[in-house]
């Protein structure tokens, strides 16, 4: 009974944290559903809606901020005449994303994922005049790859993007394992070209263990998803084998001939594979089935991102 009592003040302690985060996030998904809805009301020429937005910004709500950058970012707002306000869009995602504490001093910049993805964006790819800078851009990318300081709630672009800049050491000093970490976050929300580089990652040893049983798991669920570097990267494994698997001249050659349908050169080295490896008409035709077979399996191709288009919502699921 005594060590109960001793331990229950933390446990209140624990359960009112809870309870106010879960609060928080509730206010916060309400206010993004309302800055949403006034952003297609704003969009269909509602001043009100605008107006609504402008205010709510300055009185501190981070979702009616982000929707009113993003209307200035795309030139929607009232007299800009489908002419971007980056300055103005630049000032609102600020507002937006930054946490200033009671001292007026900045906390943070996890404010709004959204905002500093659209930030990273800019500064990525020096849009509207806007000076590259990668040091810049991993920094808000890093903002918004996690929805809430308090969650594990993803929003990939953003961590593909940190990921991207990690690898290539774009403004930065080059990180495989720091960008095997945001390539394993995108990758957790089925993004074919995250999906790709974990498995890669995972075969060759690249900022993580060699695992090639893990590799080509994983290899195999980017092909699944579509990913042509995957495929190509299937059946080359399977050509070489290794010490866990023999070669598989079949499997090598299916994936190039699926991969072939999306680029005509894979297409190409499978009649060189099938040639090379003398193997007969019957078994060609039995592997052109086996490719048929499984596209008949994949209609749906999942749908490209424009990773350089500003984003006011989060996109589909993949």
């Amino acid at each position: 009974m005594n060590t109960f009592l001793k331990t229950l003040p933390a446990l209140v302690v624990l359960i009112a944290s809870s309870t106010v985060y879960a609060d928080f996030d509730s206010l916060f998904k309400q206010q993004q559903n309302k800055a949403l809805k006034d952003y297609h009301l704003a969009v269909a020429g509602d001043s009100k809606a605008t107006a609504s937005l402008k205010e709510r910004a300055n009185k501190g709500d981070r979702w009616a901020a982000f929707q009113y950058g993003y209307l200035a970012q795309t030139g929607q707002l009232l007299g800009l005449n489908g002419k971007p306000n980056i300055n103005l869009a630049m000032r609102s995602y600020n507002l937006a994303s930054k946490t200033v504490g009671d001292d007026g001093k900045l906390r943070n910049i996890y404010g709004n994922y959204l905002a500093a993805y659209n930030m990273g964006v800019i500064y990525y790819h020096g849009l509207y005049g806007v000076k590259a800078d990668g040091a810049t851009a991993l920094r808000w990318f890093q903002a918004g790859a996690l929805k809430s300081n308090n969650s594990n709630q993803v929003f990939w672009p953003a961590a593909v993007y940190a990921a991207r800049i990690y690898s290539s050491g774009y403004g930065v000093r080059k990180d495989y394992r720091e960008a095997f970490k945001y390539w394993k976050y995108a990758a957790s929300k089925n993004e074919p070209v995250a999906v790709y580089e974990v498995g890669r990652a995972q075969f060759l040893g690249i900022g993580t263990d060699v695992n090639k049983q893990l590799g080509m798991s994983n290899l195999k669920r980017a092909a699944e998803l579509w990913n042509i570097d995957a495929m190509y990267m299937l059946s080359m494994a399977h050509l070489q084998g290794n010490r866990f698997q023999e070669p598989n001249i079949s499997e090598a050659v299916k994936w190039l001939l699926i991969a072939g349908t999306k680029r005509p050169q894979y297409d190409q080295m499978a009649t060189q594979l099938m040639n090379q490896y003398r193997i007969p008409p019957n078994r060609r035709k039995m592997l052109f089935k086996a490719a048929g077979d499984w596209m008949n399996n994949h209609t749906r191709v999942p749908e490209a991102f424009d990773y350089r288009v500003p984003v006011n919502d989060d996109p589909a699921v993949r």
